[in-house]
């Protein structure tokens, strides 16, 4: 059942819904995509950040984690959603483009692609272990975790670099 708040509740998603139309698709060659999809990476590739995103994310992490645990688990979900299960969500959907990159003809992607995929399951671990920290009220080691993404970062972002900015 969909519920929806009025006036809205700021404690609560609203309700979202998207609609996809298929009339207006145009159905390019795998040759054409790869083009486009390799104009479109190099263009993004350029917005990157110059820096490691883990390294100042877990000292975040670290300070929020404090706070969360006197706000308790309702506070920690709608935080998890919003970031860390966000940039999981997002990291897996590389490491399939990198995958399909390298179906049609891109190569040296794999350990590019399993280094996103590794940042992935990273995310994943660190909302299941931080829910138990914020429940328990208490300290948890999340160093292991942000190591192991921050050199999975820097390894694939090397291997991408390397291939599409000259």
């Amino acid at each position: 059942m969909f519920r929806i708040d009025f006036p809205p509740d700021p404690a609560r998603l609203p309700l979202f819904a998207e609609f996809a139309r298929f009339d207006r698709v145009t159905v390019r060659p795998s040759a054409e995509l790869v083009s486009l999809s390799r104009a479109l990476l190099e263009r993004h590739l350029r917005r990157r950040p110059k820096v490691n995103p883990f390294q100042s994310f877990k000292t975040r992490f670290r300070d929020d984690l404090e706070w969360l645990k006197g706000e308790g688990l309702p506070t920690y979900h709608t935080y998890a959603f919003a970031g860390v299960r966000q940039f999981g969500a997002n990291f897996e959907l590389a490491s399939l483009y990198f995958r399909w990159l390298s179906e049609h003809g891109e190569s040296n992607l794999d350990d590019a692609a399993e280094a996103f995929a590794s940042i992935s399951g990273g995310a994943k671990a660190l909302i299941l272990k931080a829910a138990r920290a914020v429940a328990a009220k208490k300290p948890a080691d999340f160093g292991p975790t942000f190591e192991e993404m921050e050199a999975a970062w820097s390894r694939a972002m090397g291997i991408v670099e390397s291939r599409y900015l000259k």
